[in-house]
């Protein structure tokens, strides 16, 4: 079965074994890397939804699995909670794929649910890959790793991967990682080094290989010479992954000759007897792996010591001091909301995102605090105190889509709003706008950091042509406001009908489509460029709209019909008897948000903006 559209979920009952036992469900943090390794995949789509944290009921949990259309839902289980986690997953209107938290044995309990399709245990990312891979109901893998967090401390440095790191000359299996620079093998030497491994394998027993990282001053006098040393008394195959960025112990590269395998990387050009240590890694048989993160030949170099593989920077991982920084997308996460949009987007644009949910305070403000000064934090609406943002060491951008005053009108909803503009946007680094309406009045009221404008984007894999048949010809979607009001009036009075709704999700496309014509309105009369625009222009519907901002990119005759309320319906009814004329500007439209108004589009405006790349 063809997987593209997979639901991840924690169930509502895992509320209470949230509250009181954090460590024994699966966190948030772990089912979104789950769905990123979906996202990651071509071709696929992948929503994740906290019940816990969004306070859903058993109910609520159910009708959006049922409503929202997707192939499978991945839903997290756990010990303390499957007297309410089965009941709910056998009544689930989709094919389900459980997220096991528990004991390999007890899963199977969920295959005798007639809608599971698998129990994915130990690891939810790859593992919940594969499980979408398969034809047959069953458990994967059959013998899960234990869980990382039965380790005592503090054996949390190190890692336990399944789906191992490669590096050449390493043997396939469970790999064991220890993050050397913040471990206790740095901190307290080789020896409490030695005892860290026999414990972990003894935890581990099928662990078939180790791998040490440092990317923190990994050459330090001393250091690896020492780390060497101890690791070549093994009989288990082990690899380094470390950084030349230091003065190196002469000794060090003779007591690696015994790695199976070793990768560095190259922050500076290394001297004359490190080229020489290097060279006699290779000549002893070491898999020797350089990755160059700083600019000379690094193809040449190779060639000279005989490495089995030269890597670019974006082919590795990135030591933290000079990683490549980190987008780190702000707001609420559900596919109906712009931020999964632009993490998307960055990912597209050849960035490295990160989702930060608000919906899971906890978690999102963990990942914040482990920002660093080289990192991006784009923040949708706002939702952060100025505390919080002045707090941060990463850039921190605020990406504004609201409607706020401007220098000529105002009304009490753009007051609101600007009310919740000044609680937190002077704190930022720097402040986007999403349409030019309201620069000069926050210029005039002593706002500084303004620093670009920059639309709003659409999401290509949600806002798409379906090819329906339009029957509908003029459509108007948003909420109910006086403006909004006297205007379908107006048209209508003139012998036009309005179709108008509310919808979200998937109704919201399939309306779009089914839309000859889609009617933009302001919610008040303060002049915006809204979203919905872009958004029906991608689903292939022409949009009729009172006037947009002076100077917006979108104000064009060929891309859309502006209209005045007094003439509204005579402008209507010809454009709808001009099928011609309709085809040919949606086509037009169409083609020029896909160039111009994706989200990687408006992340490559911003990431420009902000750090000039």
């Amino acid at each position: 079965m063809s997987i593209t559209r997979v639901q991840v979920c924690h169930p509502p009952s895992a509320a209470a074994a949230i509250r009181g036992r954090a460590g024994q469900v699966p966190w948030p943090a772990r089912l979104a890397e789950a769905t990123g390794w979906l996202m990651a995949q071509p071709d696929t789509q992948a929503w994740l939804v906290d019940s816990v944290a969004s306070g859903e009921s058993e109910a609520g949990c159910l009708t959006r699995i049922a409503e929202l259309v997707t192939d499978v839902v991945a839903i997290a289980a756990a010990p303390e909670t499957i007297d309410g986690d089965l009941p709910l997953i056998a009544v689930a209107a989709r094919p389900v794929i459980v997220l096991w938290s528990g004991d390999a044995r007890a899963a199977e309990l969920f295959l005798e649910l007639p809608n599971v399709r698998a129990v994915v245990c130990g690891e939810p990312e790859l593992g919940l890959l594969a499980a979408c891979a398969l034809d047959a109901p069953t458990v994967y893998p059959a013998d899960p790793l234990p869980d990382l967090d039965s380790l005592p401390r503090p054996y949390r440095d190190y890692s336990v991967h399944r789906y191992r790191l490669p590096l050449p000359g390493l043997p396939d299996g469970p790999q064991l990682v220890q993050q050397a620079g913040r471990g206790p093998g740095r901190r307290h030497g080789a020896a409490w080094l030695l005892d860290d491994l026999a414990f972990c394998q003894r935890a581990y027993p099928r662990l078939t290989h180790l791998l040490i990282q440092d990317t923190d001053l990994a050459s330090e006098a001393g250091y690896l010479a020492d780390l060497g040393t101890a690791l070549a008394g093994l009989d288990w195959p082990w690899a380094v992954r470390l950084t030349l960025d230091g003065p190196t112990d002469p000794a060090a590269w003779e007591a690696l000759t015994r790695a199976a395998a070793v990768e560095v990387r190259l922050a500076r050009a290394p001297e004359s007897a490190e080229l020489a240590g290097l060279h006699r890694l290779a000549q002893a048989g070491v898999a020797l792996s350089l990755a160059a993160l700083d600019a000379f030949d690094l193809g040449t170099l190779g060639d000279e010591l005989g490495a089995a593989e030269t890597l670019t920077t974006e082919a590795v991982e990135q030591p933290l001091h000079c990683r490549e920084p980190r987008l780190l997308v702000v707001g609420q996460h559900l596919p109906i909301y712009m931020p999964p949009w632009l993490v998307a987007g960055a990912r597209e644009a050849g960035l490295n995102p990160v989702a930060v949910d608000l919906r899971s305070p906890q978690t999102a403000i963990g990942l914040l605090n482990g920002a660093g000064r080289q990192d991006v934090v784009l923040v949708d609406r706002g939702g952060l105190s100025a505390d919080l943002v002045a707090a941060l060491r990463a850039t921190t951008v605020l990406y504004s889509p609201e409607v706020l005053p401007t220098l000529a009108a105002t009304d009490p909803h753009a007051e609101k709003r600007y009310a919740e503009y000044c609680e937190a946007a002077d704190a930022y680094d720097h402040v986007i706008l999403h349409d030019a309406h309201a620069l000069e009045f926050l210029l005039d009221r002593g706002h500084r950091n303004l620093t670009a404008v920059v639309p709003l984007p659409y999401s290509p894999t949600f806002h798409r042509d379906l090819g329906l048949e339009r029957d509908i010809d003029l459509l108007f979607v948003g909420n109910v406001s006086q403006h909004r009001t006297e205007w379908i009036r107006a048209i209508e009075a003139g012998g036009v009908k309005v179709t108008a709704a509310q919808a979200w999700g998937d109704d919201y496309i399939q309306l779009l489509n089914r839309a000859k014509l889609v009617l933009n309105l302001h919610f008040t009369a303060l002049p915006n460029t809204e979203l919905r625009v872009v958004e029906a222009m991608a689903c292939g519907a022409v949009v009729v709209t009172e006037p947009l901002t002076p100077g917006s990119e979108l104000a064009r005759d060929d891309l859309l019909l502006v209209i005045d309320r007094a003439s509204a319906a005579e402008s209507i009814r010809a454009l709808l008897a001009n099928d011609a004329v309709r085809q040919q500007v949606a086509a037009h439209a169409k083609a020029f948000v896909a160039e111009h108004y994706t989200a990687r589009h408006v992340v490559e405006r911003i990431w420009r903006k902000v750090v000039g790349q």
